[in-house]
């Protein structure tokens, strides 16, 4: 009887999804000591990101009151049929805004009885769960940009909140080692975001990420992209790549996304009625930008009138297509080989808010 090594035992556990994984641990003490190990589930988390696999869509409903998980499955292809998440808080009085996701943990502000936004941390998977303190100072004010990441240089998750108006703002960030806030320095004045009412923040390459805008000159600003660094905690402005000559009118910039590590900017040509999907192969690096695919936003039966808004991006597990979560309710499949798209039909697709690209980990809280 040959006997298997404990590195081709790691390097197969590594192939396997999270629940498996879980049901393994009560085989042994060996095996839950070896499934339990940083370094394995580092191992893990990073096999499926680089396998493009076990993923879920977390979805928002419009009222913002229910969260849906919708898995992929990756032999197939196919996005399976929205189940509603039991999400394990209580005393909540207005829904689950979702900060974003990183490494398995999702990241939310639900507000309580009293009004006050607090932020939770919740490993979907695992089912564990961390309510974190309270902001000392802060006006509870629910309309702010977030933003939830990785340092890797500290080895800490950071969650960042920022408030205020186009005139003041006021940033803070928890830090789950220290599991306590800290106030830092404010945004640059010379810069603003689009909006603050619930922006979330982009995670790539270790910096969140907002659309906002540059006072150029008096009632003239600038696109640009509000970045903040994880390691550093300085925020600091990634221009626009020069994608085209002409002006904002016929090609707007309306969001960016993360797709496969990399920077990706969702451009809307009105007069072609198409939606151009760059992405910047390094951060921050000019000219890395490279156009990915462009697709027709008629292809999803939206009114032309009507600002298609790409909520999200992934590729299937061989990288040959990329998925699009259009707007509020259609998901396209562009074959990057064969340059075509069509509609996928999700089972009981919920009308929804927004949408976060989830992946299934053992990190523990």
């Amino acid at each position: 009887m040959f006997a298997i090594s404990l590195d081709l035992i790691v390097e197969i556990l590594c192939q396997l999804p999270v629940k498996s994984l879980l049901r393994f641990r009560c085989l042994s003490k060996e095996f839950r000591s070896m499934i339990d190990d940083r370094d394995f589930i580092r191992r893990h988390h990073n096999a499926c990101l680089q396998t493009n696999s076990n993923r879920r869509i977390i979805a928002r409903n419009n009222e913002g009151t229910t969260l849906f998980s919708l898995e992929f499955d990756s032999t197939t292809n196919v996005i399976a049929a929205a189940k509603i998440l039991d999400v394990p808080i209580q005393n909540l009085r207005f829904g689950f805004p979702v900060i974003g996701s990183c490494h398995g943990l999702l990241a939310l502000s639900p507000m309580d009885h009293q009004g006050h936004i607090t932020a939770v941390l919740w490993n979907i998977s695992t089912i564990k769960l961390r309510i974190l303190p309270r902001i000392r100072g802060d006006s509870g004010d629910l309309f702010g940009c977030f933003g939830f990441g990785y340092d890797l240089a500290s080895d800490d998750y950071k969650l960042v909140k920022i408030f205020g108006n186009q005139s003041s703002t006021k940033v803070i960030v928890y830090s789950l080692r220290a599991d306590s806030w800290r106030w830092i320095e404010d945004l640059p004045d010379y810069c603003y975001f689009y909006s603050f009412h619930q922006q979330r923040g982009t995670l790539v390459a270790g910096t969140l990420n907002w659309m906002g805008q540059m006072e150029i000159e008096s009632r003239e600003s600038r696109v640009l992209i509000i970045s903040f660094d994880l390691k550093s905690e300085n925020f600091r402005n990634v221009p626009i790549p020069d994608i085209t000559n002409t002006n904002l009118g016929k090609l707007g910039i309306y969001d960016i996304n993360d797709l496969g590590g990399c920077l990706c900017l969702s451009c809307i040509d009105g007069c072609e009625q198409v939606v151009d999907i760059w992405v910047m192969k390094e951060y921050n690096v000019k000219d890395s930008r490279t156009k990915l695919f462009s697709f027709s936003y008629l292809l999803s039966n939206i009114y032309v009138r009507i600002v298609p808004i790409v909520k999200s991006l992934f590729y299937s597990e061989g990288g040959e297509k990329v998925y699009i979560i259009l707007n509020n309710s259609q998901v396209i499949r562009h074959d990057l080989k064969k340059g075509k798209d069509e509609i996928v039909e999700v089972e009981k697709w919920p009308y929804i808010f927004s949408v976060t690209i989830y992946v299934d980990s053992l990190v523990s809280l």
